[in-house]
């Protein structure tokens, strides 16, 4: 070209780190330098992103000292200002590992977006600081900044790594009122997330509502279901020790009901004497078998085989779409 003005400077720079370019991208940062061209946020930024991908092919330590370089760079140049440069860079450090200069570096910044705060969210969370990660989240909706697709699917992506699922419920409902669980990558999460938790029929209404699914939509479900097929549970007599307890004992109470109008009587003939006959009932229903029954109608898909095993006995239950229909079969093995 004749005639080069800075735009195009900067231009050809960012398209040579998109085409993985990047020894070209540095050569033309150093043309621009020599022929007095200014610099901008828009070509440093897009340097920061090659310097990330040298910490993959040379070591973490070039891709840090590279993009350390950008941000000197960056300062003498008087950008630090520029929001979008600057989330390169926190970016940069938190994928190098370095939270506390990607933290120093945030609350430095005179300007932050939704994209800056979801940077500081990923480099917390993928470093293993995931409840300070929430805590940036928590401090984010204060100052009244809202969350886009990629935000919600971030936050919601760490709160299924909690060991607490009140978190993620509560980003779950933030989710629903800002309209955006219908987009792809949130509903994702959200069935991950889901899925951690153990709430298998939440993840599976939000996949049947999704608007469109994805490869990993399907692998989010699939492992669910893969999961909690190949799952062992045990119980006892009265047990509430398991993980779903509240779960199982609700739908004990719901199915009941049903069972009787079909007909359906607790033998009590063999219970304890001295309780009443609807005591006697009660831990009749609450044996093990009936609790391995009730944990079975939550978590298998309709149309499996539960498979409830007690001393020499199997029994196989079909899982119907009405427990006023499920019938049992008691076989030796």
């Amino acid at each position: 070209m004749p005639d080069r003005t800075p735009s195009s400077w900067y231009t050809a720079v960012s398209g040579c780190v998109r085409c993985g370019r990047d020894g070209t991208a540095f050569e033309l940062m150093r043309g621009m330098r020599e022929h007095g061209v200014p610099l901008s946020g828009f070509a440093l930024a897009s340097l920061v992103t090659a310097c990330e991908r040298r910490r993959g092919g040379h070591g973490r330590d070039e891709g840090l000292a590279c993009g350390a370089a950008i941000h000197a760079l960056t300062h003498r140049a008087g950008l630090m200002g520029n929001v979008y440069i600057a989330t390169a860079l926190l970016h940069m450090y938190g994928s190098c590992g370095v939270v506390f200069d990607a933290q120093r570096l945030f609350w430095e910044m005179p300007e932050r977006n939704v994209v800056s705060w979801t940077a500081l969210m990923v480099a917390l969370s993928s470093n293993g600081y995931l409840e300070e990660a929430l805590v940036a989240y928590r401090q984010m909706r204060k100052e009244g900044v809202m969350c886009n697709a990629n935000a919600f699917a971030t936050v919601v992506s760490l709160c299924g790594s909690l060991q607490n699922e009140v978190p993620g419920l509560q980003v779950a409902s933030h989710v629903i009122v800002s309209g955006l669980q219908n987009q792809v990558s949130v509903a994702n999460s959200l069935i991950t997330m889901f899925g951690n938790m153990g709430r298998v029929q939440d993840a599976e209404r939000l996949f049947d509502r999704m608007e469109e699914h994805d490869t990993i939509s399907w692998n989010a479900i699939i492992s669910i279901w893969l999961k909690e097929k190949n799952e062992v549970s045990t119980f006892g007599i009265g047990d509430r020790g398991h993980k779903y307890a509240e779960k199982i004992y609700a739908k004990l109470d719901e199915i009941l009901p049903k069972l009787k109008e079909v007909g359906y009587a607790a033998d009590t003939s063999s219970a304890l004497h001295d309780t009443d006959e609807e005591q006697n009932e009660q831990n009749l229903w609450n044996h093990c078998e009936k609790l391995a029954l009730a944990y079975g109608l939550i978590v298998v898909p309709e149309g499996s085989t539960i498979r409830i095993f007690k001393n020499l006995r199997e029994t196989q239950v079909k899982r119907r779409n009405n427990e006023k229909k499920t019938a049992t079969k008691m076989k030796k093995n």
